[in-house]
């Protein structure tokens, strides 16, 4: 198989036995230029999950395109300034929703929200691995986040739905918001190298 970066071939392998190995090093020496890799075709399809598809499929050919980490993590910190807003949004809606009695529609919105926060999450520690100044902020956002999430699930599971309500509409929503304002001030103070 082919293995292309950036559409220049850089290797080649029989089988897939190293393919692992060989990624890895590649990642590790584009990591020292200053670049990540941002997305892996195989056979021409891009994929998240490429160690689900080395197994499915025969590749003839896998191609690493790589972009400046700065570039990446700024991407990356507005996917989470825009998904903060949908995430807002989508708290008011479940609170409204158990206000209104529509109990199961609420709690499987909630399960998704759940997940996003725990996303949001990721991305608070990679801001901590990139901007070290900002870990003091990082570390205090995420212990509110902790402590709502706690007395959320805690409601839930004592199936006080209309404390529940409050707490997504009144504590943790607004939470998101300021959470979002911080995030639009830390891209505002990107330094990216163009």
């Amino acid at each position: 198989m082919r293995i292309l970066l950036n559409g220049s071939e850089v290797g080649a392998l029989d089988d897939k036995k190293g393919l692992s190995d060989f990624l890895e090093a590649l990642a590790r020496e584009e990591n020292r230029k200053g670049r990540a890799i941002a997305r892996i075709l195989f056979n021409g399809i891009e994929t998240n999950n490429w160690d689900k598809m080395v197994d499915e499929i025969e590749i003839n050919e896998i191609e690493l395109v790589t972009a400046p980490i700065d570039k990446l993590f700024a991407e990356t910190l507005s996917d989470a300034y825009d998904y903060l807003a949908r995430l807002e949004q989508g708290l008011e809606d479940i609170g409204t929703n158990l206000q209104l009695g529509r109990k199961r529609e609420a709690l499987e919105l909630l399960a998704r929200a759940i997940e996003g926060l725990e996303w949001y999450t990721q991305v608070l520690q990679l801001i901590i691995q990139s901007k070290p100044g900002e870990a003091t902020n990082v570390k205090e956002r995420l212990n509110i986040l902790n402590g709502w999430l706690r007395e959320i699930l805690g409601a839930g599971e004592r199936e006080d739905y209309s404390l529940l309500a409050d707490l997504l509409l009144y504590e943790l929503a607004p939470e998101i918001k300021r959470n979002q304002k911080w995030l639009e001030e830390i891209i505002a103070n990107l330094d990216l190298k163009t």
